[in-house]
């Protein structure tokens, strides 16, 4: 983390929200995925979701754990990251962060689909 702390920062909360943490995003699409299982009675498929998301978080928060705390290792720096790509990585993680926020647009509109 301590040569790029952005590009740290926006992985992390990428991380956080396929972890499926409930301010972001990733939270919405599986809640109303599970909403919809359960509607249908998909017991054991929502079971399967749930506990496969438990098992994939510890992967993410290991490797979350590697980024933020475990000491740098510069054998494996390959080349400096450039100005737009912390740019693009910036907005997108910002998108990630500020859509899950509406998330009454997010529920109109998947009422709408489902």
């Amino acid at each position: 983390m301590k040569l790029y702390p952005g590009l740290a920062l926006c992985f992390s909360i990428s991380l956080l929200s396929l972890i499926s943490l409930p301010p972001m995003v990733g939270f919405f699409v599986k809640y109303l995925i599970s909403c919809g299982l359960l509607s249908l009675t998909y017991l054991i498929l929502t079971f399967c979701l749930i506990f496969l998301g438990v098992l994939s978080s510890f992967y993410y928060l290991r490797i979350m754990k590697i980024i933020l705390f475990d000491k740098f290792d510069k054998t494996l720096f390959l080349r400096n990251i450039d100005f737009p790509v912390y740019l693009f990585l910036f907005f997108l993680t910002l998108l990630l962060f500020l859509f899950s926020y509406q998330s009454k647009l997010l529920f109109m509109i998947f009422s709408f689909l489902i």
